[in-house]
């Protein structure tokens, strides 16, 4: 009964201590990217972002739950994707067109759930010394002090849920396309060059050929 107790005990306690703390962005490191970072209208960009449980002093951790939701900052409806259970990475990549020039804050809001193991330890019950010296038969409290000495304290390992959350945003720029240069206006230029010269020069040469007259 009172393992029983003790066990109930240490359940309440590892749950006490997943759910009560607050939302910590530290266990999950988050990487966010646009690929390319500049295109034209009616062009395309990919949202990446990857998600990892990259704290060591979790042990055992793999994601349990949450969701992830994309705002691409262009006035269109944002997205929203699951977060699936197991694992400790996760990679989300997303296509969005955009329509007009500017420059666009894209961002990413994610919360969640991951599991990790959680372990602790309790004085084991009827090992104190009272409870041993209750013991009428000496026998039978001689193997209790033995197996109490060897056995002080009952150990349990639970899966504890905690709570994270991240948040992050990077800059998406829309630009005009240049007006290419055309291929025959370096030679266009290179005439008009050619028949301005052609002309100063037979305007220098006709006050000559009069005064030779």
């Amino acid at each position: 009964m009172r393992s029983t107790s003790s066990a109930l005990l240490a359940a309440a306690i590892a749950g006490a201590i997943g759910f009560s703390q607050p939302l910590a962005a530290a266990p999950v490191m988050p990487t966010f990217s646009l690929s390319p970072s500049s295109i034209l209208p009616g062009q395309a960009a990919t949202l990446d972002l990857q998600l990892l449980l990259s704290d060591p002093g979790f042990s055992n951790a793999e994601f349990l739950s949450g969701s992830v939701e994309f705002d691409f900052g262009d006035g269109t409806a944002t997205k929203t994707v699951s977060i699936t259970s197991g694992d400790t990475s996760k990679d989300f990549d997303l296509l969005h067109t955009y329509i007009d020039l500017g420059s666009y804050s894209v961002s990413y809001s994610a919360v969640g759930i991951f599991l990790s193991d959680f372990s602790t330890e309790f004085a084991r019950a009827g090992c104190s010394r009272a409870a041993i010296a209750q013991i009428a038969n000496r026998r039978v409290r001689h193997h209790k002090q033995i197996f109490c000495r060897r056995h002080p304290t009952v150990s349990f390992v639970f899966r504890v849920p905690k709570p994270w959350e991240v948040h992050g945003s990077d800059v998406l720029t829309v630009e005009a396309l240049a007006t290419p240069l055309p291929a025959a206006l370096p030679l266009f230029a290179s005439g008009v060059a050619f028949l301005g010269w052609l002309a100063r020069r037979r305007r220098n040469k006709a006050p000559t050929d009069l005064s030779s007259a």
